[in-house]
């Protein structure tokens, strides 16, 4: 009696070890839910959307309105960068010449998600429970790692992104143009045929022509929005910002109905889409 007692502990011993396995089967956690993942950080989407700041560089804009609008401008610019639809940021200044300009461009971080490796256990070993539960330990620990590693690498790269669009956004090289040609920097905006979120920072005031050409609409999933800084040519005593903002918004609404037309301010702009 002793002795069938004896082996039938063994036996329970035994098929609480052995996994019902085949010879060669692959054994994965079945205690892991479903979804975990890690992301890569990568600096392009394949045939994403490009993000484009236009910035109208001279003088009819006072210095102190300049970097307000800079400052809100760069605040877009990363508002759009976490939203992880864009592949890169073009900045491009506006001087004389608003239809053809060099620009600089800006690769964006974005990720791209993964599913994390499972512990994977060879059919002749899957008997032997310890051992998948070291499996399963250092799977999860590697996961962990590569999450960790994917986190700092986007930080790196978001961190490098913005500080490069900021600086390019900052840059006055065309300071001294003799005139602002922003008729022309709003066609070149509305031609864009690729998906784009487009922003000009200007004061809306096109001092190289006289006449007010109708500016056709852009082509489909492409996006202008005017950020309106003040002019020094509306300000004067009694003058009212307000009523200056209003002026000019109607009559480029007038020119290019399509145009959205935003005040300089952080708060208004914060999660445009």
């Amino acid at each position: 009696m002793k002795i069938l007692i004896i082996v039938f502990t063994v036996a329970l011993a035994v098929l609480g070890l052995v996994a019902a396995v085949s010879p060669g089967q692959k054994v994965v956690n079945p205690t892991r839910g479903p979804g975990q993942e890690i992301f890569k950080a990568v600096l392009a989407v394949p045939n994403g959307e490009s993000l484009i700041l236009k910035v109208d560089d001279t003088s009819s804009i006072s210095p102190e309105d300049r970097a307000n609008g800079e400052s809100v401008l760069v605040q877009v610019a990363e508002e759009k960068v976490d939203s992880g639809e864009f592949a890169v940021c073009k900045i491009q200044h506006v001087g004389e010449d608003g239809w053809l300009r060099s620009e600089t461009t800006v690769p964006l971080p974005n990720k791209t998600h993964a599913p994390c490796r499972e512990p994977v256990i060879e059919g002749d070993q899957a008997w032997y429970k310890p051992l998948v539960r070291h499996e399963e330990k250092k799977a999860a620990k590697d996961c962990e790692e590569d999450q960790a590693k994917a986190s700092r690498d986007y930080e790196n790269n978001r961190t490098e992104a913005l500080k490069l669009i900021t600086q390019a956004v900052k840059s006055t090289e065309q300071g001294n143009s003799s005139c602002t040609a922003f008729y022309d920097a709003l066609a070149s905006a509305s031609l864009v045929t690729s998906p784009s979120f487009i922003v000009v920072l200007s004061d809306g005031v096109d001092t190289c022509v006289s006449s007010t050409p109708k500016i056709p609409a852009p082509a489909a999933g492409v996006k202008v929005m005017l950020i309106l800084l003040p002019s020094k040519y509306d300000q004067g005593k009694n003058a009212s910002a307000f009523g200056a903002f209003n002026a000019r918004k109607t009559l480029l609404q007038k020119i290019a109905p399509w145009l959205r037309v935003e005040p300089p301010s952080k708060d208004s702009i914060s999660g445009i889409g």
